[in-house]
């Protein structure tokens, strides 16, 4: 396939534009373009890696055979893959039909998603991510969470999670907008379309951790809290290279849980 390499930032930009045109259509393209969205990243001053140029042609290869959509009918149960790796998460929409020549049924995917995270949901708990993709796939999907029945296929107990009445936070949040449909979560079996190959793996740990922020600088965190008769503080100093100094000293006289961490904050300054 001939595809000349990016020479600027601004054919990048393009080469990615192109691809976000044909999302639905490749499996897992957000992983596949990932070393051209850090070089978007770079805008000071361009340079093409070769990690960059590995991943043009892998996108050739793909391109070349790539997997034929089915069109869904109505009434048929459609099934839900999700493929999370540290910067991507990935879902594939399929149908499951019998085929002349196939003692079982065969899977034909309906529609890929592919989304690559922002470095805060990059620190999503694995769990949350598989998550993640179901939330996006509906929004995404909308239309088909409302026709037809949807089923998650999974290993993890991701029903269960999305079912705890003591779930908090963002996972609360997700239950409640994923609660008014209907999704139903069975166990993963064999599966059955070369097409599906990589979300065999839901969650892979050999991917490339997230970045660690590395402070140039002392940090401080501090708290305080209240007692009938004064109340107690803590510091925690964190150096550069990571050790940590902890402080911890007794205020004798009646604090709110206010004064008590701004008695930390001055006691330490």
């Amino acid at each position: 396939m001939a595809m000349d390499a990016p020479a600027t930032i601004k054919d990048v930009q393009k080469l990615t534009g192109c691809m976000a045109a044909l999302n639905r259509f490749l499996s897992r393209l957000g992983e596949r373009g990932l070393p051209f969205f850090k070089l978007l990243k770079r805008q000071d001053k361009f340079e093409w890696t070769t990690e960059a140029a590995e991943a043009l042609e892998n996108l050739k290869q793909h391109l070349q055979s790539p997997p034929i959509l089915t069109a869904p009918l109505p009434g048929e149960e459609l099934l839900l893959y999700i493929a999370a790796t540290t910067h991507v998460v990935n879902t594939a929409i399929v149908v499951e039909r019998p085929e002349e020549g196939h003692a079982y049924g065969v899977q034909r995917p309906v529609y890929f998603i592919s989304k690559v995270l922002s470095e805060s949901k990059v620190r999503y708990p694995s769990i949350q991510k598989l998550l993640y993709g179901i939330l996006i796939t509906s929004r995404k999907l909308r239309h088909y969470f409302d026709e037809y029945k949807i089923s998650v296929i999974t290993d993890f107990p991701l029903g269960d999670i999305l079912r705890n009445w003591d779930a908090t936070g963002r996972i609360s949040k997700w239950a409640v907008e994923l609660g008014a449909l209907e999704i139903n979560f069975k166990p993963r079996t064999a599966i059955k379309s070369q097409a599906l190959v990589d979300f065999l793996v839901e969650w892979r740990e050999n991917q490339i951790p997230a970045p660690q922020s590395i402070p140039e600088y002392w940090v401080m965190y501090f708290d305080g809290s209240l007692k009938i008769d004064g109340g107690d503080a803590g510091v925690l100093f964190i150096s550069p290279k990571g050790e940590q100094l902890k402080y911890v000293f007794q205020i004798l006289f009646k604090v709110s849980n206010n004064e008590a961490e701004y008695e930390a904050l001055l006691h330490r300054l």
